[in-house]
């Protein structure tokens, strides 16, 4: 005779009624443990969402009252428990943008943006925040290329002008002035300041505004539109000197200028 395994041993010897009714009691208790494993994973998101509420409402709260830094804290601790919500993450970077916290701003508007099914007027107000941001950001770097280029280090202030003007593309001056003072330095950078000259007047109109002449020397802003070709003519004519001439000289000024080289017909400027 095959003997039972231990686990039924039990209730081999209950009669037939006390043994359904066993039965059933297991199966009641294996479906009541089943459904309270399938409800939890609801139930958890369910206090996931309770708390997020209650997150974003005490950071708006905050928002009000001017505290940038507990408004954003509180916006992204909401998203991080609901992100099903986009405002939360939205909430985060407007807090992050009044908070003056660019880079974050940037980052958490981009992500909001790339976002599914967020609301059409909200996106679009998204980008002009983000523009915005990124001026800020640009105003800054100019700043800091400013300071370094009082100190006297031009290479870096090209440099940091440039990233200046590649966070806002918009604002040709600082393409200009980056282009300006390569062409002071000369050498190497002379080819990146004709490269540079030649972005600039493709994208700014031949009038430029003012704003793109702040901070360059006398009239050099306006002249700028017929620069570039006087520039390039006159490095090629310096190239061609320097290599037949030891003694001839360019000099440096609001534009290239060549001495008149013996045997030639015309000025090389």
């Amino acid at each position: 005779m095959r003997e039972l395994k231990p686990k039924y041993r039990a209730l081999a010897g209950l009669k037939p009624n006390l043994l359904g009714l066993a039965i059933r009691r297991a199966v009641a208790l294996s479906v009541v443990v089943s459904t309270a494993t399938c409800l939890a994973p609801a139930a958890f998101a369910i206090d996931q969402k309770k708390t997020a509420v209650s997150l974003a409402q005490r950071a708006a709260q905050a928002f009000e009252a001017g505290d940038m830094a507990k408004a954003a804290e509180g916006y992204n601790d909401a998203y991080h428990n609901d992100p099903t919500e986009p405002n939360y993450l939205y909430g985060a970077a407007r807090a992050e943008q009044s908070g003056h916290l660019y880079d974050k701003a940037e980052r958490h508007l981009r992500e909001f943006m790339a976002l599914p099914g967020v609301d059409p007027a909200r996106l679009a107000k998204a980008r002009g925040y983000l523009a915005d941001v990124l001026g800020a950001r640009s105003d800054l770097k100019a700043e800091e290329a400013a300071k370094i280029e009082t100190r006297g280090d031009r290479v870096l202030a090209v440099a940091a002008y440039l990233e200046a003007w590649r966070l806002a593309p918009s604002r040709h001056g600082l393409l200009l002035k980056a282009a300006l003072i390569e062409r002071e330095i000369g050498g190497a950078s002379t080819k990146s300041a004709i490269a540079h000259l030649q972005d600039y007047l493709h994208a700014a109109p031949t009038d430029a505004p003012a704003e793109d002449c702040a901070g360059t020397a006398g009239d050099t802003c306006a002249r700028a539109a017929h620069g570039v070709s006087a520039i390039s003519a006159a490095v090629e004519t310096a190239q061609k000197a320097m290599k037949g001439f030891e003694h001839s000289r360019c000099m440096m000024g609001s534009l290239i200028r060549c001495k008149k080289l013996p045997g030639t017909s015309r000025p090389r400027s």
